[in-house]
């Protein structure tokens, strides 16, 4: 049986852990570890996982660090991870009952050798898709080009190959404590496919206060890891619109990180669009956060 990682990163979730507990629990599946990395939390976090340890032999391995941002956390829990594959869940989500040995067993069905991992649905708790399908029920492809070339919309789950996730971490930089896992997504996708399956697994739960409702303007607050997602996508072979928006941002966070556009501009696939396009970015550089 392989075994699995699941990799919790929580900030002030104390209320929400015990919910995936129970979820890992009644799962019962017979070969997993969960690591939760704990990014500053002033709650009860830490309290309520010793109480999980005392209830149960599942294992768990806490960490705690001073607030510095979930890619961070993520970060750390890839150095941690023993499992064969690594599934992140955050504190407020779960996945449907057996999806873990249902996703490990189409694992195993693989050639996997050659892929990063399994991408696949999710749905909310009210049972409602997030987002859209795949184009097909079973595809080849990466985390970039399913969203820029196939026009994929709506957040996924991932089951990572956690040999090959140890080869890529986040960059830290000292001021910034926010970073799209897009970034991770898009080091990867560069040297691997993904199998992509139209089968809902992930649960999610979007809080009021999470990254996700927070998401443009966190990428203006931290322009130095904006600035390096769009120089990493601007390396795929995107066509049409998404072409013309990356290069625009590419050129926008730029001019906002006070970088030398010659080496935005030699970095990119598309050097002559992405000279036409920065009079654009540096408009847009110009827009105030509110």
């Amino acid at each position: 049986m392989k075994k699995i990682t699941i990799f919790t990163p929580t900030y002030n979730r104390a209320h929400l852990l015990p919910n995936l507990y129970n979820y890992l629990i009644e799962e019962n599946y017979g070969n997993l570890e969960w690591i939760i990395v704990d990014d500053g939390s002033s709650d009860n976090t830490k309290e309520v996982i010793n109480s999980f340890e005392k209830q149960s032999s599942l294992k768990i391995k806490y960490f705690y660090q001073t607030n510095q941002g979930k890619h961070v956390a993520y970060n750390k829990a890839i150095e941690q991870a023993t499992g064969d594959l690594f599934i992140c869940i955050d504190s407020d989500d779960t996945y449907e009952k057996n999806s873990l040995a249902r996703l490990v067993e189409y694992w195993d069905r693989l050639d996997n050798n050659d892929y990063a991992g399994i991408c696949y649905l999710s749905r909310n708790k009210s049972g409602g898709m997030i987002g859209t399908k795949f184009p097909n029920d079973e595809m080849d492809s990466n985390l970039i080009d399913i969203y820029y070339k196939h026009h994929v919309k709506g957040d996924k789950g991932i089951m990572f190959n956690t040999e090959v996730l140890k080869k890529y971490r986040f960059p830290v930089y000292e001021s910034e404590k926010f970073m799209t896992e897009s970034i991770l997504y898009a080091k990867i996708g560069l040297d691997y496919k993904m199998k992509f399956i139209n089968s809902i697994h992930e649960v999610v739960e979007y809080q009021a206060n999470g990254l996700s409702n927070k998401y443009r303007k966190l990428m203006l607050l931290n322009p130095k890891g904006s600035l390096l997602n769009y120089s990493l996508i601007s390396k795929y072979k995107l066509k049409g619109i998404m072409k013309y928006r990356t290069m625009i941002q590419l050129a926008r966070f730029t001019f906002i990180n006070k970088e030398s556009w010659k080496k935005s501009f030699r970095g990119c696939n598309f050097d002559l669009l992405f000279l036409l396009l920065t009079p654009i970015g540096w408009i847009l550089s110009k827009k105030i956060i509110k």
